[in-house]
């Protein structure tokens, strides 16, 4: 049975799927799935394009145009084939090489199956000649040839702001990463948090100032894994602000003399919904936050609001932390010749790791297997670990010191990593342990966790509830040993 033909209805529907959001989509038409498919492929030409742009390979771009083409830019020069084409934008990546461009405003209509026509808004994100438009819109031609799309009519104007007019923006790319950024806080992405920011990102929390990325990750960690065990966005709005640079900033000054290139800030207010993960107590409080953007990462952020209840939540955590460091963990004799009848024999060890530790060839988060030979040795006093994995091999001396009450162990690695570890009794089948450390190149190793026996002690489980390398999180322990007769 033949599908019925596009209809007219079909020159008003356009694509709603990211990254080019905001754009309505008509669904009363029995050849949507087609129109969805159609739009798909056009907005993978669209995001190939602006990644090429953006690359600054004209090569890349010149592959989404047909043979025959008619394109005009803002610089009015005329353009019938790719060769003349690739000499223009060769020579534009030439002269503005650190130039980039986000296209948003996405407009379709479509024509037929094989043909459609794209509009949209384009903004230059980083630095560019300033004789030339910041901004501007496009509009294009595509056809489909052989089954893939090529763009065969293109034209491109600047839309040059009035003096000192600024634009906001609720629908933007920036905007958009903005809803990102505050939903990856709230998830507690580790890996997101430490790609938002630039290096030397400053943060202001009311009248505390943080300076770096490595400083305010320590803090938004500690907030995340210490203070609360939910926290949530409500009601967030966010707006973003492209500043004209002769829009007016403090003591007589334009934004442009303020922060030198473009200037992007973008506004959130939302309702703070937290639970303490000490106190259990919940609190909702009204919050703004306010971040500046540095080629599409934070550079500045500003938080305002209510720090009582964090300073509440942090005084219960101090609280619940006292006896609980190293050096207040004390065994007996009597519980060190425990842990060391558990700990002796011979393991088959599957292992996880957790960083790219210094000497062995195997990457972090490959899994690999290995020996463990636990021994006595000094009449008992201690025992000697040798744990080969890979290509690397861990040595330990596990003793009781008399004097200070402590089960304490040295362990060296291969490459050079070296940490020291106390360990204590919880119960028969969980000994906790904290340790402390450094990398070969210096970087600090903390980290506290527990040993847990399962089976009759025929498996152990090395399981980290907190592991940090360098002050940066590092992935959960869980090496599993099965012991062999």
């Amino acid at each position: 049975m033949n599908r019925p033909a596009f209809s007219l209805a079909l020159l008003a529907l356009t694509i709603a799927a990211a990254p080019f959001p905001g754009i309505p989509l008509t669904t009363a038409n029995a050849d949507d799935a087609d129109v969805k498919q159609i739009n798909k492929e056009l907005d993978d030409v669209l995001t190939l394009w602006q990644k090429a742009f953006n690359a600054k390979n004209a090569d890349r771009v010149m592959s989404l145009y047909a043979e025959q083409i008619d394109v005009i830019y803002e610089d009015n020069v005329s353009n019938r084939t790719r060769k003349s084409l690739k000499k223009n934008f060769e020579k534009r990546f030439k002269e503005e090489a650190s130039r980039k461009v986000v296209i948003t405003d996405v407009e379709r209509l479509i024509v037929s199956p094989t043909l459609a026509i794209e509009s949209g808004v384009w903004a230059n994100t980083e630095g560019t000649d300033s004789s030339r438009p910041s901004r501007g819109r496009y509009s294009c031609t595509l056809q489909k040839i052989n089954g893939k799309w090529f763009i065969i009519h293109d034209r491109s104007w600047g839309m040059p702001l009035a003096e000192g007019r600024s634009e906001l923006r609720t629908r933007d790319p920036l905007s958009d990463r903005a809803h990102d950024f505050f939903k990856a806080f709230s998830s507690n992405d580790k890996k997101f948090l430490e790609n938002i920011f630039t290096d030397d990102v400053e943060v202001w929390v009311n009248d505390l100032t943080i300076n770096g990325k490595e400083a305010y990750l320590k803090r938004a960690h500690h907030i995340l894994d210490d203070l609360y065990e939910k926290i949530q966005f409500g009601k967030l709005h966010v707006h973003t602000n492209y500043f004209s640079p002769n829009a007016r900033g403090h003591d007589d000054k334009t934004i442009s003399e303020i922060h030198p290139g473009p200037v992007i800030w973008s506004n959130a207010w939302f309702d703070l919904d937290v639970i303490g993960r000490t106190s259990k107590r919940t609190k909702i409080m009204r919050s703004h936050v306010d971040l500046r953007w540095q080629d599409g990462k934070i550079a500045q952020m500003v938080v305002y609001g209510d720090s009582t209840f964090m300073a509440e939540e942090q005084a219960a955590f101090d609280n619940s932390q006292k006896g609980t460091k190293a050096e207040d963990k004390t065994a007996t004799r009597k519980e060190f010749d425990e842990f060391a009848r558990l700990m002796t024999g011979r393991f088959a060890s599957e292992i996880k790791l957790i960083h790219d530790w210094p000497g062995h060839e195997k990457k972090r988060g490959d899994v690999i297997a290995g020996i463990r030979m636990v021994t006595e040795v000094a009449d008992g006093s201690a025992f000697m670990v040798t744990d080969a994995a890979g290509t690397g091999i861990g040595t330990e001396l596990c003793a009781y010191n008399t004097a200070t009450k402590q089960i304490e162990s040295l362990i060296v690695f291969t490459g050079g990593t070296v940490m020291n570890c106390v360990t204590w009794k919880e119960s028969p089948d969980k000994w906790n342990w904290v340790l402390t450390g450094s990398l070969e190149d210096g970087k600090e190793i903390k980290g506290r966790g527990y040993w847990l026996s399962k089976d009759k002690h025929k498996q152990l489980h090395l399981i980290s509830d907190d592991f940090t390398i360098g002050g940066k999180p590092a992935d959960k322990l869980h090496d599993k040993y099965i012991r062999v007769k």
